[in-house]
């Protein structure tokens, strides 16, 4: 699909002009180019470097089972990571980006985030407790680090069933929250208008403050993207981990997505805007209100 080709180089090359004035960080990066393993950086599970903190991790009482494939690739060739998910509870997967020996995120400045995220299999995808979330936190409990909590910032999910009165089933939700730390509160997500299915690849970019509290960014699909700005966060305080958090309704139910291109920016500055700015050559666009 050339458009979506397009639409993936034009998100990478803003990405990449982003890193080159974030304060002399380059992009902290994760394209699970090393496959599966504990000695490179770009692995699943991976180690600390090149901006990480430490490996890709997971959380929950049940935990996702995550894999390298390279099989069916995303946007183009080559390793990506396969996520499945079948228990009635919370469990999760993410990394901690803050980093080490000057080379992480500086949180306390304004973060982008790029990634894609294909839905492979929605199996029962059919419940208000069926649910697939992309977010950021500052949780370090062990036992539910990469969860949605309270100390998550920005948070976008995803339900079989609507969550809330006016809020749409199988569409990515956009949580509008009051920066306070408060109760998790389906009443403040917001319909993005980008509907979820399964076999389609959604190009994420989120770009967080912590000097306002509040998010904004894109989805697109390959053929159109929606678009919001200034939604509050959850959470107080800033973020320092990505996660990925997932639950379904019944034990005979299964999630299953797939990541690549991922890419953390600190400071995007004007570069950002200009980006994002250049989708409207390429995407007909439709505007959270």
């Amino acid at each position: 699909m050339q458009s979506s080709k397009i639409i993936h180089q034009s998100l990478l090359l803003s990405t990449a002009l982003i890193g080159i004035v974030g304060q002399g960080h380059a992009a902290i990066l994760a394209n699970f180019t090393g496959g599966n393993g504990t000695s490179l950086v770009d692995q699943y599970q991976g180690i600390a470097g090149a901006g990480w903190d430490a490996g890709w991790g997971t959380s929950g009482v049940t935990v996702p089972t995550a894999t390298v494939a390279n099989g069916s690739p995303i946007n183009g060739s080559g390793n990506y990571l396969n996520v499945t998910y079948s228990a009635t509870t919370d469990g999760a997967l993410g990394r901690d980006f803050t980093g080490t020996g000057g080379l992480g995120v500086d949180i306390a400045q304004p973060v982008t985030f790029t990634l894609d995220l294909r839905v492979n299999t929605l199996t029962g995808f059919n419940s208000n407790t069926d649910y697939l979330s992309v977010h950021a936190t500052n949780n370090n409990d062990g036992a539910s680090m990469f969860n949605v909590s309270g100390l998550s910032s920005f948070i976008i999910r995803a339900y079989g069933a609507s969550p809330s009165v006016g809020e749409n089933a199988n569409e990515w939700l956009l949580y509008n929250g009051a920066s306070d730390g408060a109760t998790f509160n389906t009443d403040n997500f917001v319909n993005s208008g980008m509907a979820l299915a399964s076999g389609t690849t959604y190009q994420f970019i989120i770009t967080s403050d912590p000097t306002t509290k509040k998010y904004s960014g894109s989805i697109n699909n390959g053929t159109t993207s929606v678009n919001w700005s200034n939604l509050g966060w959850r959470s107080v305080a800033a973020s320092d981990k990505l996660g990925f958090n997932e639950r379904v309704s019944a034990g005979s139910d299964l999630i299953s997505y797939s990541l690549d291109n991922i890419s953390i920016v600190p400071e995007p500055g004007s570069l950002a805007l200009l980006g994002m700015a250049a989708l409207p050559v390429l995407l007909r666009r439709r505007r959270v209100a």
